[in-house]
């Protein structure tokens, strides 16, 4: 749905911020992943790779994080909320590295 497009970025913006939100509201009580099983998110392939940089485990070695995702490209993966111990810790949000599965396309190498 386009109602959550809030037209362009101001310059106060910051993309880890953005990033975050939208995990936040796909688990908010009002979100698409507290009525749906499946959540299908359409972007640009810059997006998906910082996505994928932020959330995937710092250990996890995967060509998403480097690689730039085809165009037409489908990969699904999980995406989990983490509650940290205590009332007031934020949530976090990692992607379950074994999950990530290339379905079209794929990622592409930079030939230079």
């Amino acid at each position: 749905q386009g109602a959550y497009n809030f037209g362009n970025k101001s310059l106060e913006s910051h993309g880890a911020r953005r990033l975050d939100d939208f995990c936040r509201w796909l688990f908010c009580s009002s979100g698409p992943a507290a009525s749906q099983p499946v959540v299908v998110v359409v972007g640009h392939s810059l997006w998906f790779r910082t996505f994928f940089q932020a959330y995937l485990p710092h250990t996890a070695l995967h060509e998403s994080k480097h690689a730039k995702l085809s165009n037409c490209g489908v990969v699904t993966f999980e995406l989990h909320r983490l509650q940290p111990e205590g009332e007031e810790a934020a949530p976090e949000y990692r992607i379950a590295a074994d999950t990530v599965k290339t379905l079209h396309g794929g990622f592409e190498q930079r030939g230079w």
